[in-house]
């Protein structure tokens, strides 16, 4: 296998540079298969690329193990991508940044590139909470061009309660004005969504801490130079784009036409999910297109199923689906 970082040219910032993790078959041709990693609102292409377990891949190490050359994406604003102007200004009076349109441009922009240099592979996309929102955004834009398609924990058209706080108090159908460009989140915070949906007080038994030390200082190593002139310098900041984008799926104004998606389907989801509510995925598996899709939700898993114990699991199933010839 190979394993690289490079960066690609934003075209709609100019200056501007969008971080990509890849791992790739040690052999590629122009008929290599990709597959390309969205993450969601908070955590950036390191969730598809931690240590599940002592002696076992990373989920971009084992799509390349199985033949697949594997791509992760941060936007812009998100981990080693450039952060936007804004940034260094003030959050509140500047609009929300990195909705899931301007996200889904930077997956164009890395597709192009990619393809640039593999034009016959076939392109397939996982998309993980927000992810899904961008990757359902991407394939409405291109419909003929990805092979199949795979959603962890999708977030698509429910009044989750786990959102309510994002509301204005004073209209439920807009964000909190209170909310500007990028939020502050706190060491503490990355993980209390998280922790709080594992339901065993050892955290350890679903999730090995390896995997939580690389996320968390990944995160926090993103946004250092920032953070080392806070009182708190184990901070880091995240767009807000994301937060109005799920305002709208909070108020049932779903943000890509699910029926407009053909392609082959797999939706994943952790049976203690609380960000991606089973009515949710079940809705969005109903409303989707496709001929050829189904749901497999696991038991002692979260919204981050994917970097847990049980992703093996998971994992399994994405090869299984990705290697099927429907």
């Amino acid at each position: 296998m190979i394993r690289s970082e490079f960066f690609v040219s934003s075209s709609a910032d100019h200056g501007a540079q969008i971080h990509v993790r890849s791992v790739t078959p040690a052999i590629m041709t122009a008929a290599t298969p990709i597959v390309m990693c969205l993450h969601g609102a908070a955590m950036h292409n390191i969730i598809f690329d931690v240590p599940i377990e002592t002696d076992y891949p990373t989920f971009l190490e084992y799509l390349a193990h199985n033949g697949y050359a594997a791509y992760a994406i941060s936007y812009r604003g998100y981990g080693a991508s450039s952060k936007p102007v804004p940034f260094h200004d003030h959050p509140l009076p500047s609009r929300c940044l990195m909705r899931y349109d301007e996200a889904c441009q930077d997956v164009i922009d890395v597709i192009n590139h990619v393809q640039h240099l593999f034009p016959a592979s076939k392109i397939n996309i996982c998309g993980l909470s927000w992810g899904s929102v961008i990757a359902g955004a991407f394939i409405n834009q291109f419909p003929n061009l990805i092979n199949k398609l795979v959603l962890f924990g999708p977030v698509y058209s429910y009044p989750n309660p786990a959102w309510a706080a994002l509301l204005n108090p004073e209209n439920t159908q807009e964000i909190n004005p209170a909310l500007g460009s990028y939020r502050i989140l706190t060491k503490d915070q990355i993980t209390a969504v998280w922790d709080a949906e594992i339901s065993v007080s050892d955290k350890t038994l679903w999730r090995n801490p390896v995997a939580l030390d690389a996320i968390i200082k990944e995160m926090l190593d993103s946004d250092r130079t920032w953070a080392a002139q806070q009182p708190d310098p184990e901070v880091l900041r995240l767009c807000t784009g994301v937060l109005q984008d799920i305002v709208e799926v909070y108020n049932q104004r779903p943000l890509y036409q699910a029926a407009s998606i053909l392609c082959p389907t797999l939706i994943l989801r952790g049976a203690y999910d609380s960000l991606s509510p089973a009515a949710d995925a079940e809705g969005l598996l109903r409303e989707l297109g496709a001929e050829d899709k189904k749901m497999i939700t696991f038991g002692n898993a979260t919204h981050y199923a994917l970097a847990e114990r049980r992703a093996k699991l998971l994992w399994q199933e994405v090869i299984t689906f990705f290697n099927s010839h429907s």
